[in-house]
């Protein structure tokens, strides 16, 4: 099962969790469209189960990283320098359950139903300005916040 994707750099990355004889492995699958190649990718020594309870795989800036959950809203965030190749770069504290990352800013929700974007790199937090009931039932594994981009490719 895929539980995380993403594209950098003509490469598309699948963070994969769960197999035939063990649900809990994870691993990262690489896909080059230069060369047609793909690869499986080691993650970093977490120290504990590298499975799907505990891991994301997100785009901080234009590095590949895994955000991998620490304690109750403590993650760790790591970086990919070169395949296989991970570095520590920082541990980010929120209020609640992480419910999307883009680039260097993460969307979380607050105990009022709020939404709140966290800045990891100037460590600035915004309230987005958008609140609803609806929100509180957002868990760990439910419901996301998605990104769109413009784009100036039509649709037919």
């Amino acid at each position: 099962e895929a539980v995380g994707t993403a594209y950098l750099n003509g490469t598309y990355y699948w963070l994969l969790c769960g197999g035939f004889y063990n649900f809990d492995d994870c691993s990262i699958l690489s896909f080059d469209f230069s060369n047609e190649v793909f690869a499986e990718i080691g993650g970093p020594d977490v120290g504990r189960a590298f499975n799907h309870f505990n891991v994301r795989l997100v785009l901080l800036d234009d590095f590949i990283a895994l955000m991998t959950e620490v304690a109750g809203f403590v993650y760790d965030i790591w970086v990919m320098i070169q395949p296989g190749v991970w570095i520590k770069q920082f541990t980010v504290k929120t209020p609640s359950y992480i419910m999307s990352w883009y680039s260097s800013t993460l969307i979380f929700i607050d105990r009022r139903c709020r939404l709140f974007s966290y800045d990891v790199r100037t460590l600035t937090m915004r309230n987005l300005g958008f609140r609803h009931i609806g929100l509180r039932l957002f868990t760990k594994e439910g419901r996301t916040v998605h990104f769109f981009k413009e784009s100036l490719v039509r649709i037919k």
